[in-house]
């Protein structure tokens, strides 16, 4: 079948459609006896349409852009997990034991057992636990 044959096939539905939607439809009469209705039915191939409600114009008012300050995030003082250990390391010394064995329960509240399991998507979290704790401790 070539395409030809396809659209010559299509073009002679579409004729069939029209002549039957330009030939009025089959219109029921009321039987005898039948008081229930006076008017004729007409059985309609076509279903009613709603109109079409065009929406009103509506007024375009300027709106100031509201552009508020994003807090700028210092970079992270490492990139890699060898980095972190260092990191963690130096804070541990800065903390001194006590406070530096509560980096342990940091890097366990977020799920991980050691320094080396953190995830790089983690490194920001852990920075910022430990500085919270560094802040805390007070700055020794």
């Amino acid at each position: 079948m070539s395409i030809e044959d396809s659209l010559s096939r299509i073009a002679t539905a579409l004729e069939q459609l029209v002549s039957k939607q330009s030939t009025p439809p089959p219109v029921a009469t009321k039987k005898k006896g039948n008081d229930i209705c006076d008017k004729p039915v007409v059985a309609s191939a076509v279903p009613e349409v709603a109109p079409v409600i065009k929406p009103e114009p509506t007024m375009m008012i300027d709106v100031p852009t509201v552009v508020e300050s994003v807090p700028t995030v210092a970079p992270l003082p490492f990139s890699d997990k060898a980095g972190l250990t260092a990191y963690i390391m130096a804070a541990y010394k800065k903390l001194g034991p006590i406070s530096g064995s509560k980096i342990e329960g940091i890097i366990q509240s977020l799920g991980f057992n050691r320094v080396s399991d953190v995830t790089p998507d983690n490194f920001f979290n852990v920075y910022n636990k430990v500085e919270e704790l560094i802040a805390q401790s007070g700055d020794k």
